[in-house]
């Protein structure tokens, strides 16, 4: 199994999204493998919201996010990494002023 959680490793290391499992006992780590972690999944809904901001709304190609560029290119990147995340079941955390006003 060491042996497979590294291949897996190396192959989301490279970009990829999954991996085969032959068994079923490789089905976990590939699962925590290539499932978004939660940080990731609310970055990726971070990005898709200030794109679809900045585009549908406010007409403009591209956007800063904090200090990163966001374009097209981020959006498709941030898309997959939202339906990996969702497709295993995450759900974007509140954000810092919805937890405020609803604590």
């Amino acid at each position: 199994m060491e042996g497979y959680r590294a291949s897996a490793s190396r192959a989301a290391a490279l970009g990829y999204d999954g991996k085969w499992v032959l068994h079923p006992v490789q089905i976990e780590p590939a699962n925590e493998t290539f499932t978004p972690a939660q940080a990731d999944f609310d970055k990726a809904a971070r990005i898709l919201e200030a794109y679809r901001q900045a585009t549908e709304v406010e007409g403009k190609g591209a956007v800063m996010l904090g200090d990163e560029m966001i374009d097209e290119a981020s959006r498709k990147i941030a898309a997959q990494f939202y339906a990996r995340g969702v497709a295993a079941g995450l759900t974007p955390s509140p954000a810092q002023g919805e937890e405020s006003a609803a604590g």
